[in-house]
């Protein structure tokens, strides 16, 4: 999927001098760490002024004193670069820190994006006729006192009143869990080529929809070509992420975890997380040994990577990792 700012964002289209997404943003920063973007395509000057941005219809948020406004990260931007932010004016590189630390962004505006979209309509019930009747099967949610003004897409499009916003929220995060839940597995299992489990590879096999397995010769089923050995384990998970692209990546290690952690692991895992995890008994760290490893993942994998960090429990730290009770 292509994405703008953060690969579990939501494209807001709003009606005029509305801050209905910023509040549906503080909303859902209640639950996870959020970020709200007002996407200004048009803005190529220099970083712009407040009143520059008011002047083209992206709002500034009110608290401009360095608080966060109600979310996790809070920027205005053109795809590229940034006009303001409330932790102060980035660069490319801080705006992507920035929004790596969130789980889902909205993003306020008509960004060219593969995300779902909310309309929101005006009081005439204008807005979804801007959208091609095409594209109208992406539009999760419509925002509105009284019904649009044209032909919804077969199945139709959840309408939620301005009042309504904390019910919005929860179906727009059902939304994502539910597209997060539904990503391709992948798995991969850790084991002694000396000794290997096929017991645990079957169980494997079963529970994703194709595995792979360490140290497997070129002619057997599961075989892996690593395409950066100098990393072990973690550079074989980079090739899997680099060699699948928007699939959930499953690791187990039958010698440390059991068939039913893994089912446990599955059923239970985090989607909008970078990664789910049981934690060590004793340091209650993560462990990689029973792990499933999102798309998301990939970037913080190789930021460690470019360090020569290539320890699969220290990404799990630095990662968003969803922690299962042992």
């Amino acid at each position: 999927m292509a994405w703008l700012y953060h690969p579990q964002e939501i494209v807001w289209r709003p009606a005029a001098r509305s801050s209905l997404a910023r509040s549906v943003a503080r909303l859902l920063q209640e639950t996870r760490p959020t970020a709200w973007v007002a996407h200004a395509a048009d803005w190529s000057a220099d970083p712009g002024t407040p009143d520059l941005l008011e002047a083209r219809g992206h709002r500034i948020p009110p608290s401009e004193d360095g608080s966060r406004d109600g979310v996790e990260c809070a920027l205005v931007c053109n795809g590229t670069e940034s006009a303001w932010s409330c932790q102060g004016h980035p660069d490319a590189v801080l705006q992507s820190t920035l929004l790596s630390s969130v789980d889902l962004a909205i993003v306020e505006g008509t960004a060219r994006s593969d995300a779902p979209w909310v309309v929101e309509l005006d009081s005439e019930g204008c807005g979804l006729e801007r959208i091609p009747r095409e594209e109208r099967s992406r539009v999760i949610a419509l925002v509105g006192t009284v019904p649009p003004r044209t032909d919804l897409p077969p199945g139709g499009i959840p309408r939620f009143a301005p009042q309504e916003l904390p019910d919005l929220a929860d179906h727009l995060l059902d939304h994502l869990e539910q597209q997060a839940k539904a990503r391709p597995l992948l798995g991969w299992l850790l084991e002694d080529p000396m000794a290997p489990d096929d017991d645990a590879f079957q169980a494997l096999t079963e529970a994703c929809d194709r595995s792979w397995r360490t140290g497997a010769p070129p002619d057997q089923e599961g075989h892996l070509e690593s395409a950066h050995p100098r990393w072990g384990d973690a550079g074989t998970l980079l090739t899997l992420m680099e060699g699948n692209p928007g699939c959930s990546i499953v690791v187990f290690d039958p010698r440390k975890s059991s068939a039913g952690r893994l089912e446990t692991l599955l059923a239970e895992r985090d989607g909008l997380a970078e990664a789910s995890a049981y934690p060590a008994p004793d340091t209650h760290m993560p462990l990689p040994g029973c792990s499933v490893w999102e798309p998301r993942a990939r970037r913080r994998l190789m930021g460690l990577l470019a360090q020569d960090v290539s320890c699969l429990r220290r990404t799990l730290v630095a990662c968003r990792t969803h922690l299962l009770p042992r």
